[in-house]
């Protein structure tokens, strides 16, 4: 999950990064879980912090029962 990642027509992609950050860090403090609607291989996961203090997706859910 890259922060910087933004589509084309965001009129204001530095305040997305900063909703974005916001967004992960909440589901990660929580331990919640993050929903992927475009991933065909992720449906759900929840969110940690590499080492490099990047966002990953762990506990990975392939598809939501």
């Amino acid at each position: 999950m890259h922060l910087p990642i933004t589509m084309g027509y965001d009129r204001y992609p530095e305040l997305l990064i900063d909703e974005k950050h916001a967004v992960l860090e909440r589901i990660r403090s929580e331990k919640g879980w993050a929903f992927f609607t475009h991933d065909p291989e992720t449906a759900a996961s929840r969110i940690e912090r590499d080492e490099k203090g990047k966002y990953v997706a762990v506990d990975k859910l392939r598809e939501l029962s």
